[in-house]
């Protein structure tokens, strides 16, 4: 079975079983340039409506940055783990081979980082989530990666996330190397 297979058997599932939902821009009417599909821990934080209280700014920023990346806007991507700048949107994390990466938001003070990995060209798979605070040491960010890398093997068991030879093998258009 592919992985293409596999998340559409996945969508649509029962509540008690691990499923993904495909994420439609909040805007609507815009065109859909690349998928994103989500678990179910990161659909619970990214659906309003958002009050205004500090914890759902920071979901509502989160959201708008996934819906930027599906409505193909302009995207910072970094391929090198440790050599970004603060303001990159989208960056592998170590170790490269595991082919994870983590969407970033970085607004000033409601940093959130999403945990996943491509499917193929276009589509990424959103497993996790963590606030930045959370993400201070070495160790918080291997915990990190192996939850993720946890979360889509009970997905997707033996299938491997999509491997690129360069960013033009994973994303399509208006996106800057940084």
């Amino acid at each position: 079975m592919s992985i293409s297979d596999e998340i559409k058997g996945r969508i649509g599932l029962l509540v008690d079983e691990e499923r993904l939902f495909c994420l439609s821009p909040m805007l609507g009417g815009e065109q859909v340039v690349r998928t994103i599909f989500v678990s179910q821990e990161v659909n619970d934080c990214i659906h309003g409506p958002f009050e205004d209280n500090f914890d759902d700014m920071r979901f509502a920023e989160f959201r708008s940055v996934l819906d930027s990346f599906i409505l193909g806007w302009l995207f910072t991507v970094a391929e090198k783990p440790y050599n970004k700048p603060g303001y990159t949107m989208l960056a592998r994390v170590d170790p490269v081979g595991a082919e994870v990466w983590d969407i970033r938001c970085v607004a000033a003070g409601h940093g959130i980082r999403c945990f996943g990995s491509f499917a193929g060209k276009d589509t990424f798979i959103a497993l996790t989530w963590n606030y930045r605070e959370n993400l201070c040491s070495a160790v918080d960010w291997k915990y990190a990666i192996a939850e993720c890398k946890t979360t889509w093997a009970g997905l997707f068991g033996t299938l491997k996330p999509f491997k690129g030879k360069n960013l033009d093998e994973y994303l399509t258009e208006n996106y800057r190397t940084v």
